[in-house]
């Protein structure tokens, strides 16, 4: 059997690899597509989506000889180089949505040759020329040839990376300035990036986690940290997520007492909770309803996926709560088992 020779598609990598002609081996770069491990059986209780994963994946396939993976991490793609397709070097256009800050997909498929146009409104860069082979548009992709607004305002900042990407409106109604803006930050794990970017953008940032093992401390000059969570009572309780131990909690209301904040505006609260928003919503709005009147902005990740119908509608029946307290849907992107939604209060 004849070998030829191609470039491993690894930012950064100058090396050169053979594989068979007609079967590349399994690994990180080239997989036989027939040998990949398939969605397991998802049982009676899973998601519709993973159900839908798994009835998907469970139809036939074509069977890529040299499946290739360019980009690392989350930025990875999976794409099948077998000669029907006729994916040339040199002779190859490759349009791609969405980029954040991770470049790897784009800057890979530059160096195997392609011309790469990459679209994302969201980093707030000019169109300019990011590599020899990789051209930036600051446009994104929509069913609209219009902005994304809501009641007249759009999200134009995205604070934090990936998982900790929260969107902020900073049109001028809201008055988040540098240096006079607060932020609450409920849930941080070792997702920290949604909290260092807004105390870099000069905002006092508040963060509260009990899961991920911190005592209390000033993380940064704009930034204390809290070994506390948020429910609807002053308690310790087991937390979603988290199969072992008792976690220190407490009420919306005590947390902004013991800030000193209870007339304070907050300017952005966000909430990456693992379900308990439904305490947080659930206290704020029998017992403390006037405190919202100070936030300006909510960002926070919904996690209502579940096989559950009634835990479904509790979520939903708050929603417009919120409505009937001035805030307004501004963003809702739908992820897998999440939604992450924003609403602002002008």
């Amino acid at each position: 059997m004849t070998t030829r020779s191609f470039p491993v598609p690894r930012v950064g990598g100058e090396r050169e690899q053979s594989y068979p002609d007609e079967r590349g081996p399994r690994g990180t770069q080239i997989v036989n597509q027939w040998n990949v491990k398939r969605t397991k059986n998802p049982g009676k209780n899973a998601s519709p989506f993973y159900l839908a994963q798994y009835e998907y994946e469970k139809q036939k396939q074509y069977p890529c000889m040299k499946f290739v993976y360019f980009g690392i991490g989350d930025g990875s793609k999976g794409v099948c180089l077998d000669s029907v397709f006729n994916l040339n070097k040199d002779d190859c256009l490759v349009l791609s949505f969405g980029i954040s800050k991770d470049w790897t997909f784009d800057e890979a498929f530059g160096k195997f040759g392609c011309k790469v146009v990459s679209l994302d409104p969201t980093i707030r860069k000019e169109d300019h020329q990011h590599s020899k082979n990789v051209r930036f548009l600051n446009l994104g992709i929509s069913n609209k040839n219009e902005s994304r607004k809501s009641g007249g305002w759009t999200i134009n900042r995205y604070f934090g990376l990936r998982d900790g990407r929260k969107g902020v409106c900073l049109d001028p109604v809201f008055e988040i300035i540098p240096g006079q803006c607060r932020v609450l930050s409920f849930g941080i794990c070792k997702e920290w990036s949604f909290d260092d970017a807004m105390g870099e953008f000069g905002c006092k940032v508040y963060s509260f986690d009990p899961t991920n093992g911190m005592a209390d401390h000033q993380r940064s000059p704009n930034i204390r940290f809290y070994s506390l969570g948020i429910g609807r009572a002053k308690t310790k309780q087991k937390l979603t997520g988290m199969k072992k131990g008792l976690f220190k909690v407490d009420r919306y209301e005590n947390i902004l007492y013991m800030l000193g904040m209870t007339n304070t505006t907050i300017d952005y609260l966000k909430m990456d909770v693992e379900k308990s928003e439904l305490g947080f919503f659930r206290d704020v709005f029998t017992k403390s309803p006037y405190l919202l009147k100070n936030v300006r902005q909510i960002g926070m990740e919904l996690h209502h996926t579940t096989s559950k119908l009634a835990k479904h509608r509790m979520f939903w029946k708050y929603f417009p709560m919120l409505k009937c307290h001035g805030f307004k849907l501004l963003e809702a992107r739908r992820y897998f088992g999440r939604t992450e939604a924003v609403w602002v209060r002008p």
